[in-house]
């Protein structure tokens, strides 16, 4: 991530997950999003982290979308703005924390 973008590190708690399978294909999924600079599932800590300018709703759609579900309503971003810039642009049933 370049100080030059407004690129954030999203981290999101996934649930539904069964297998490393179902982590492999949630990763492509999120990768597939427009604006996700890079995108990691792991099975084990049930956890996805998401680099770059996706909108969090965008993210959140496309877990669901692969069948599974964020399992809270709340998550962590990590740029000095990135809290105020994910809760503008979230949906109404999330809200990121710094």
């Amino acid at each position: 991530m370049s100080p030059a973008t407004d690129a954030q590190r999203i981290e999101l708690p996934v649930e539904g997950m069964h297998c490393a399978g179902c982590a492999t294909r949630l990763t492509k999924t999120l990768a597939a999003v427009e604006g996700v600079e890079a995108a990691n599932v792991v099975f084990a800590t049930g956890r996805a982290c998401i680099d770059g300018v996706a909108p969090t709703h965008a993210l959140v759609a496309a877990v669901r979308g692969a069948g599974f579900d964020v399992s809270t309503l709340t998550w962590r971003a990590r740029t000095p703005h990135a809290a105020a810039l994910a809760n503008a642009q979230r949906g109404a049933d999330a809200v990121v924390v710094a």
